[in-house]
Formats: structure tokens, sequence, C-alpha cells
């Protein structure tokens, strides 16, 4: 079992940058919302259990929680942009996976995402992923 909480505070007029089509190392960034508004706030809650502790070892379930205000509106051009600075936006994922432990299969995972995301500035959005990995060992 494990719990994170973390803060994250931006400055500036613009939305933080980075090339369309990447990550980057900020960790309010999810599924739907990137978190990045000018000046936004962000508070995120991440619990993780691993079932391996009632011996089902390679079944993992995570759920986050993310949600960012204090957006200065001025800088946003939306027209809902005014309300945003008293309610920002918030996105709540779960994850459960399970990694094949041994066998001919072993290294193959499976992972199902969920995600709910509201904003008064963006189109709110639910999201589901199924993922399938492999992880091949030269």
């Amino acid at each position: 079992m494990n719990l994170r909480i973390r803060y994250q505070k931006a400055w500036g007029d613009t939305p933080f940058a980075f090339v369309n089509g990447t990550d980057s190392y900020l960790f309010g960034e999810s599924l739907v919302s990137t978190f990045t508004a000018p000046n936004e706030r962000v508070w995120f809650a991440r619990y993780d259990y691993d079932f391996a502790v009632l011996g089902l070892p390679g079944l993992l379930f995570t759920a986050r929680y993310v949600k960012g205000d204090d957006v200065d509106p001025e800088l946003l051009t939306t027209r809902q942009a005014a309300a945003l600075r008293l309610t920002g936006e918030w996105e709540r994922m779960t994850d459960i996976s399970y990694a094949i432990q041994s066998g001919p299969a072993k290294g193959l995972a499976f992972q199902w995402c969920n995600s709910t995301n509201r904003s008064i500035y963006a189109d709110n959005a639910n999201e589901n992923r199924f993922i399938m990995r492999y992880i091949f060992n030269f």
C-alpha cells in the first residue's frame, strides 16, 4: 500500500510549453488533461495497492485524483473561463493491471485504465483504455 500527495504551481501568462504528442515531467499530466493552464495550481493524490500481499503477485491497483484551480481567467480565451478560478477542473483515474509471472507468457501484461475528467473550460471526458504489453529481453 502506498499513498502519495503532491502539489504543483505554475507561474506565467501562457500554458506550460511542450511539443504536441509528447509527455512532460509534470506529475499532474493525466489521461485526458495536462493540467498546464497559466498560473494553475494542481493537487495530486495517488494510491497504489499490490495484491502480492494477498497472494496474487502481478495484480496491481492504482487510483489517482488530480484537481487544478487558481487559473487566471484573463489568460484564457474561452467563454467559460471566468468561473475557472473558483471551480477549476478535476480528473479521477483508476488502473488495474496484471502481469503474468511465469511460464512461456511471462512478461505479458494487461492493463485497464478508466478516467473521468470534468472541466469548465474544456470538454468533459470519460475515457477507457485497454493496454497489452510484452517485454522482450535480448
